[in-house]
């Protein structure tokens, strides 16, 4: 017979140091000190910072050290991760082929961080990744959290595509629900991408000029139009709204709008095409 490496005897019949492993390994996965999910190999402190500014982790995955990083070696870093170039682009190709397990430890980490991550100019992207591959229930959650926020997120450059993703995941009643607390929000977003084609657009447009009254339900320069004729990427979709409203549309537009307003929009960089647009109107 033979011995293995700690002296214990293994027959030497054929097979028999294979079925020998075999136990052993069975043994191994359901012993009390398994684990399905195991905790992460590395050993990082939070607290270990780099003069970069970036965790020894961070900084070390950035220097190539770990061409076999795991989700789960970043338990406690995900929100730095996220908000690293190289780093959000790893949690990004990694949530596609995740387990659920998997995804829910990412996702409990971002959550609390959900709003700084949609707002980041690579935190928002894995945020997008959760509205494309998490669960129902994950959705939900974040969904929840761009609830009340829908229009300082619709204004703001990367804002503005975790709540489109987020249009494009859920479903028209799960909608309703994060955007109520600002019935135009919805609208806002959609005509805030660059790269939507003119019939893509169209349809969007029609909508929202069955809306156009809640846009302008409060007068004055508080009003959400006006808000939006000054925006660097809203004013557009006044302008659209103008070039592409009935004439009882257009009158509503114009004389809901604060008084004063087209000159001084003409004063602002962002406001003059709106302004310039309506007096052509």
């Amino acid at each position: 017979g033979l011995t293995n490496g700690s002296g214990r005897y293994i027959s030497a019949a054929p097979g028999a140091e294979a079925k020998y492993r075999s136990a052993s390994s069975t043994s191994s996965l359901f012993s009390s000190s398994s684990q399905l999910f195991p905790p992460s190999r590395l050993r990082y402190n939070r607290s270990d910072i780099m003069p970069s500014g970036r965790s020894r982790l961070l900084e070390d995955f950035r220097n190539n050290r770990f061409p076999n990083l795991q989700l789960r070696d970043l338990i406690g870093h995900i929100v730095e991760f996220s908000q690293d170039q190289h780093g959000s682009r790893f949690i990004q190709q990694k949530l596609e082929r995740a387990t659920p397990a998997e995804r829910q430890m990412v996702f409990n980490e971002i959550l609390q961080a959900a709003y700084q991550l949609m707002t980041d100019v690579f935190g928002n992207y894995v945020i997008q990744k959760f509205f494309e591959f998490g669960s129902l229930d994950q959705k939900l959650a974040l969904a929840t959290r761009i609830r009340g926020h829908v229009l300082p997120l619709a204004l703001q450059m990367y804002g503005c595509r975790v709540i489109q993703k987020a249009l494009e995941s859920i479903s028209s009643d799960q909608q309703v629900f994060v955007l109520s607390t600002h019935p135009y929000g919805c609208r806002v977003i959609q005509r805030i991408l660059e790269h939507c084609t003119a019939e893509q657009t169209l349809p969007i447009l029609e909508e929202l000029h069955q809306h156009t009254e809640q846009l302008v339900q409060n007068d004055g320069p508080h009003s959400a139009l006006y808000t939006m004729m000054k925006d660097q990427y809203a004013n557009y979709v006044v302008q659209k709204m103008i070039d592409m409203a009935e004439p009882a549309q257009r009158k509503i537009i114009m004389h809901k709008s604060p008084e004063g307003s087209y000159s001084s929009l003409l004063e602002v960089s962002f406001g003059a095409p709106t302004g310039i647009s309506s007096l052509q109107s």
